[in-house]
């Protein structure tokens, strides 16, 4: 087992820290993008968040927006990612068996 300096661990945790309020950032301001019908920007900044870390709550988000656009297959991959990860309860208020039922 590998053993730490106190700053080492300081400077991994600041690290660590720095990159989730990254994502963090982008997560809202695509939410706001997303809630201003700004759906490119806001495809933008939840693709950013997902470069980092897989990150459930970005590809339900990235599904909306697909399926919005008109593209469901695109849509339903998010989706199924979304439904993998761990995405926030309240945005899981469409099952994933109502995906077989859109247009194709």
């Amino acid at each position: 087992m590998k053993k730490y300096t106190s700053a080492a661990l300081t400077a991994i945790l600041i690290i660590s820290f720095a990159e989730i309020s990254y994502s963090r950032g982008y997560f809202s301001r695509g939410k706001t993008y997303y809630v201003y019908r700004k759906y490119d920007k806001a495809k933008e900044m939840f693709l950013k968040v997902i470069e980092k870390h897989e990150h459930g709550d970005s590809y339900y988000f990235l599904g909306e927006i697909e399926k919005l656009q008109g593209r469901y297959r695109e849509a339903m991959e998010y989706y199924q990612k979304a439904a993998i990860l761990n995405t926030t309860k309240k945005y899981k208020k469409m099952p994933t068996g109502i995906l077989l039922y859109w247009p194709k």
